[in-house]
């Protein structure tokens, strides 16, 4: 069981039958004792549950570094565009200019381009970018 604050100056309330000990760690109160026991009890001693929360862990995992990889990649692609429009003179780059300037693949490029909330795809000639102002 777990009491942690909700809001500033605010208590969430939760109970729980079996608790032994409380702790209190930056402003939370933690319980301590059987239904901590009784969770890793569950969690090692069955099979579907060790799997099930494996499975949440690894997907957590995997998820964080796509996510990360995504964003970093976006940012390249973002400061491309803000560096060659000045240089090139061009409001729009195409898919394979960009791909080729960020060494990334084409069908990643238009993937994140696409999702870009600074960016947009041309609506004459689909496979060009242009930074939203």
């Amino acid at each position: 069981m777990q009491v942690c604050p909700t809001g500033p100056g605010e208590v969430g309330k939760s109970t729980s039958q079996g608790a032994t000990a409380a702790v209190q760690v930056d402003g939370c109160v933690m319980w301590h004792g059987e239904d901590m026991n009784r969770l890793l009890d569950i969690v090692s001693n069955n099979a579907l549950a060790s799997t099930l929360a494996g499975a949440v862990i690894v997907g957590l995992i995997g998820w964080s570094a796509k996510a990360l990889k995504d964003r970093r990649d976006s940012a390249t692609i973002y400061n491309f565009m803000i560096s060659s429009k000045p240089s090139t003179g061009f409001a729009f780059r195409s898919t394979a200019a960009i791909a080729s300037n960020t060494k990334l693949s084409e069908i990643r490029v238009a993937n994140l381009c696409a999702s870009h909330p600074k960016i947009r795809r041309n609506e004459k000639q689909l496979q060009s970018w242009t930074l939203v102002e």
